[in-house]
């Protein structure tokens, strides 16, 4: 998936839990925060969820905003993590600066 330079897109990425019902407190960050690249969870809005369907996907929408300033190929690494207190789980995902913000 591809992002443009000074813009903002919406990622999905989805979790399915198996195994039991659960609190999780969920996390997200990238791995290019120091060079402007952000990236939030915007749903859910409450950072601790709870479990209460199993073999059901859950999912995690997520903003991110690359700078102004970022060249074409750059690729930045989004990274979503749930923990609860037994087990901890984690999803990433790519985005590559497509073109820059005309």
């Amino acid at each position: 998936m591809t992002i443009k330079a000074g813009r903002e897109t919406s990622i999905i990425m989805s979790l399915e839990n198996r195994y039991q019902q659960t609190e999780y407190s969920l996390f997200c960050y990238n791995n290019r925060m120091s060079e402007g690249f952000q990236s939030r969870i915007d749903r859910p809005r409450n950072r601790m969820h709870t479990v209460t369907a199993l073999d059901r996907l859950y999912y995690i929408f997520v903003k991110v905003r690359a700078p102004s300033d970022a060249e074409v190929g750059d690729v930045v690494r989004i990274h979503c993590i749930a923990k609860s207190a037994h087990d901890t789980v984690s999803k990433s995902y790519s985005l590559m600066v497509a073109s820059n913000y005309d």
